[in-house]
């Protein structure tokens, strides 16, 4: 049997490319992520990312994790609160919403040790509005 992908399995420095599209399938444009995930110790970890677009805008997020249970998290972050679950096959799972209703889930694949592939589905109270589709690798 696969060991449970964990929160901390993930840590260092990531880079990488993705594409966005509206639940419609209407293209709206590529970007790269840099992402660096570091221990905050006690089964604790953050996340620090920088989405750049392709017209020069950048987005800049955070996450913060928490185990909870042997495979479980609660999330923190600037998207808002939530949590999620880590499974056998390499995958993790999150949601985090605003107050607002605005939310993201997404999915997490860990293709061996330096490859992440991740989707996220932006929902606005309930409803799937965007898709991000993002492959990234380990630089350190």
């Amino acid at each position: 049997a696969r060991a449970h992908a964990g929160i901390t399995d993930t840590l260092g420095l990531w880079e990488g490319t993705g594409t966005a599209s509206e639940v419609s399938g209407k293209d709206l444009g590529a970007f790269t992520v840099t992402l660096t995930r570091k221990s905050l110790g006690n089964a604790k970890v953050r996340a620090d990312g920088k989405v750049t677009l392709a017209n020069g805008h950048e987005v800049v997020f955070w996450q913060e994790f928490e185990e909870r249970g042997p495979n479980g998290f609660q999330l923190v972050s600037n998207n808002g609160t939530g949590g999620g679950r880590c499974f056998a096959n390499a995958i993790c799972q999150t949601y985090e919403e605003r107050a607002d209703g605005h939310a993201f889930a997404t999915t997490i694949a860990k293709d061996g040790a330096s490859t992440l592939r991740i989707l996220v589905t932006e929902l606005d109270h309930g409803k799937a509005v965007r898709f991000f589709q993002q492959t990234l690798s380990k630089r350190s």
